[in-house]
């Protein structure tokens, strides 16, 4: 393939070259980050026969959580702008038989559902990427009815969140080049940005909680981590390509330094750090 045709002009680009390996890895993403979606679904505590808009959905977690919460008498509206995603999400909700979901393609600034259609409305680990995140957010709340309750999740601090921070700082340290002008998992990680960003967009009663967790890694020994990073990251697969293979090895091995103390098992357990805010509509 023409590597010019795989250049990423947007968020969604990336997400879109990065999403068969997000899919083909979607029950070990959902393991590290299942301290996050039980939190969010708690703090979003759906109910049977509620319907639930769950924006950025990815390959269905938490949109299968929350459906479950709901039961056949609810609705799950799972939407998200990458087409790959949408379709990985309907196999597998047909596969499954769940009744009660809905999957539709569309970015976050475009929902155009129904004002006051939805009970709630979520999104987990989306907002940091969305393009107008003010413009996604004032769109989330509209489709709630008033008094619908309103949360999103994204990564707290850079410095409580060692998965991603080992392996940049080792790239750094080896000549990496960054990646020019994209979004990082951290773009609200600092109070008050969020939250704020939120209240601009009409969220009522508006408040930010963190979450520290453990984001467990089964079966990864250190010397792992940043190649493991690199198959589910396309900007980290994008830093590692120009270096060759002797400066990937010296970074994989500068990662495994710094990870060493978090070894649990055959495993690892990261300390981490998620951003909720939340509101009504």
């Amino acid at each position: 393939m023409d590597e010019t045709a795989r250049t990423p002009d947007s968020e969604l680009d990336y997400w879109r070259l990065a999403a068969e390996q997000w899919i083909e890895k979607s029950d070990v993403i959902e393991h590290m980050t299942a301290p996050v979606s039980a939190a969010l679904v708690a703090r979003l505590a759906p109910k049977p026969g509620q319907r639930i808009l769950d924006t950025a959905c990815g390959a269905g977690d938490p949109a299968l959580a929350i459906a479950a919460r709901v039961g056949s008498s609810g609705l799950v509206m799972a939407t998200d702008g990458v087409g790959e995603m949408v379709a990985a999400l309907r196999a597998r909700v047909e596969d499954e038989a769940w009744t009660q979901v809905r999957v539709e393609q569309v970015a976050a600034e475009e929902l155009s559902f129904e004002a006051g259609s939805f009970d709630g409305a979520c999104s987990r680990f989306g907002v940091m990427f969305f393009p107008d995140p003010r413009e996604a957010l004032s769109r989330m709340a509209t489709c709630v009815h008033p008094g619908g309750r309103l949360i999103v999740a994204a990564w707290g601090s850079k410095d409580c969140n060692a998965y991603f921070t080992c392996v940049s700082a080792a790239l750094d340290e080896v000549g990496a080049p960054p990646v020019p002008s994209r979004r990082t998992v951290f773009e609200f990680g600092e109070s008050p940005l969020l939250l704020e960003t939120a209240r601009q967009a009409g969220w009522r009663e508006a408040r930010e909680e963190r979450l520290p967790f453990e984001m467990i890694l089964p079966e990864t020994r250190p010397d792992q981590l940043l190649e493991r990073q690199r198959a589910l990251s396309g900007k980290i697969a994008e830093r590692c390509e120009p270096l060759g293979e002797a400066l990937c090895r010296q970074a994989a091995e500068l990662v495994a330094e710094r990870v060493a103390g978090f070894v649990r098992g055959d495993g690892l357990a990261l300390p981490a750090e998620a951003l909720f805010v939340s509101g009504v509509a």
